[in-house]
């Protein structure tokens, strides 16, 4: 069975809506579910999969696609509304009061000053510590990584330059956990990525055929 754990993503094919891996995937098998999420990916990750694969323990693979919500750019209403909903309806455990929750200060702040930008839910770092944090609850499973996609050249640096970084910090945990395989997309699906993170149908294919090399 397989198991796909991942952010928008891994469900949305742009800019026509065509299909993505996660439904060819759902065409070619029989033994693939699937769980969206947005937002905190990572947090969602953290408290959701250990429950759901206690529930479902025949999964044998597992396809982690997080990460893309946390890296990138937003305004400063919508990083305060993904953090009240957290807040009212997540898990707040040390490492949102950590790294979360000063920051939902100094948006505030910000905000009542006039300013609409707010840069990343959380950097590079913190990002390898939550996602090493995840895998260490995924040992004993065959665990596919799908890394960052590559912006499309009409982002600011500040985007790319996310991404890359959260890509470097996936790379890094799976170098350090012999059960996960990191699947470089920003290089395989090069050009074919339509915003800062959302996927071609093209890319999606490509994708969806490097999944099934690691798989069979």
């Amino acid at each position: 069975m397989i198991t796909i754990f991942g952010s928008s993503t891994a469900y949305v094919s742009m800019p026509e809506y065509g299909k993505s891996y996660v439904h060819l995937l759902q065409e070619s098998r029989q033994d693939v579910h699937s769980y969206c999420m947005n937002g905190y990916t990572i947090w969602h990750a953290n408290y959701m999969l250990p429950r759901l694969l206690t529930e479902r323990n025949n999964s044998n693979v597992i396809i982690l696609h997080v990460g893309a919500c946390e890296a990138m750019t937003m305004e400063l209403k919508n990083f305060l509304v993904l953090s009240t909903y957290w807040l009212n309806f997540g898990e707040v455990d040390e490492w949102f009061r950590t790294y979360i929750v000063p920051k939902i200060y100094q948006a505030s702040s910000d905000l009542l000053e006039g300013k609409q930008e707010f840069y990343g839910l959380l950097d590079g770092s913190e990002f390898f510590a939550l996602y090493k944090r995840v895998l260490k609850h995924l040992e004993g499973y065959k665990v596919l990584c799908i890394g960052m996609s590559k912006p499309s050249d009409d982002l600011r640096d500040i985007r790319k330059e996310q991404a890359a970084s959260f890509d470097f910090a996936i790379k890094g945990v799976c170098n350090l956990c012999d059960w996960a395989e990191h699947i470089e997309v920003s290089e395989l699906c090069e050009g074919e990525v339509v915003d800062s993170n959302h996927l071609t149908e093209q890319g999606h294919k490509l994708l969806y055929n490097e999944i099934l090399k690691r798989i069979n």
